[in-house]
């Protein structure tokens, strides 16, 4: 510990505006990233307790990084430098950017269950918008939270992903608690941030509560969440040693000195679709992309057109009319195809604007 950082109990609460929970909150000093444009001054507060520390020079820099280790094992914090012993041997720093808010957030790709090549991209959600967009969804980093949040639109579906991969299918939702029996098969989950894939394996997220700890009764950390965003909480974190940078505007990954885990690795958005329970509207690409883009065709096509008449008017020599016809022809449908399903979604996004937060790229 730093020799002029302190930890002390806390036995009264005099003069303090709300009561103290015991949590330390480590949000940052930006605005919230959702919010519109005319509360984002609003929604901006500090210093944060990471700058207060640097602004007092107690720290060197407004970074904190987690080492979390499995239950019944000792995890560590540090504010200020990362600390590189605390990252095994082999393991190499993965880092995610995250948005420039108040939380430390990023948008989830998708998620796969069992291997990362199974993998789905996330439904949208009616009236939802802002956190849910183009398969994905706005997501806090959070190790106050016990456990993964995950929009109820989705959980239910989710769930019965997971124990598709496993021989037993005994579980219960209640008071936003799985309960499950202690099956020894749950796949690892997979989660997709900025092209990586972070790891949940079934020690993070399973629990045994059973009273003589004989694995007869456990819960999963896994909770539906009543908003249209996902929290990453504490079994995100296990077995890795993460650090927030807050003037890079990112978190890396390491496995930590005692993980069996690896590095962070590379993927792409996946194709499938887990569709939730309250859909928004698909209405597909707008009229007004198709209009410009059929325009540019006939446009070219009208050239074209004209380009081998002239040639053809002014050549003496110009033989196989037909051949050339058809090479004409052949160009004019393989611009049309990039025409329609490369350029047309970029119009679309031109005259609809992108989401709030872009779609990530490797």
């Amino acid at each position: 510990m730093h020799p002029r950082l302190r930890v002390f109990p806390d036995y009264g609460e005099e003069g303090l505006r709300e009561p103290i929970n015991g949590v330390l909150g480590l949000s940052r000093d930006k605005p919230y990233y959702l919010a519109d444009e005319s509360r984002k001054a609003q929604s901006t507060r500090g210093p944060s307790y990471l700058h207060a520390l640097k602004n007092a020079e107690i720290i060197t820099e407004a970074t904190v990084s987690f080492k979390i280790a499995p239950f019944g094992f000792e995890s560590e914090i540090d504010f200020g430098p990362p600390k590189e012993d605390r990252i095994r041997k082999d393991g190499e720093m993965k880092w995610i950017n995250v948005n420039d808010d108040f939380f430390w957030s990023a948008s989830c790709l998708g998620f796969a269950i069992g291997t990362q090549s199974n993998g789905w991209q996330w439904g949208s959600i009616v009236d939802a918008e802002k956190t849910v967009s183009y398969g994905q969804v706005y997501s806090i980093f959070d190790t106050g939270s016990s456990s993964v949040i995950i929009p109820a639109d989705y959980f239910e579906s989710y769930l019965a992903l997971i124990y598709e991969q496993m021989e037993g299918d005994e579980f219960e939702v209640a008071s936003g608690y799985v309960l499950t029996k202690c099956y020894e098969d749950f796949p690892n989950l997979y989660f997709l941030f900025d092209g990586r894939w972070l790891a949940l394996h079934p020690a993070d997220y399973l629990v045994d509560v059973s009273e003589s700890q004989d694995r007869s009764m456990c819960v999963l950390l896994l909770s539906p969440g009543s908003q249209s965003f996902i929290v990453m909480g504490l079994p995100a974190y296990m077995n890795y040693y993460t650090v927030h940078e807050d003037v890079n505007n990112r978190i890396g990954f390491a496995p930590h000195t005692t993980s069996d885990k690896d590095d962070l690795k590379r993927g792409k958005q996946p194709k499938r679709v887990l569709e939730s329970l309250r859909p928004a509207p698909e209405f597909g690409m707008g009229a007004a992309s198709l209009f410009i883009v059929l325009f540019i065709i006939v446009f070219f096509m009208t050239v074209w057109i004209l380009l081998v008449y002239e040639i053809s008017k002014k050549s003496d020599t110009f033989e196989r009319p037909a051949c050339f016809c058809l090479a004409g022809i052949l160009v004019i449908a393989i611009f049309a195809m990039v025409m329609l399903y490369s350029v047309r979604p970029l119009v679309d996004d031109l005259i609809n604007g992108e989401p709030k937060y872009a779609r990530s790229t490797l």
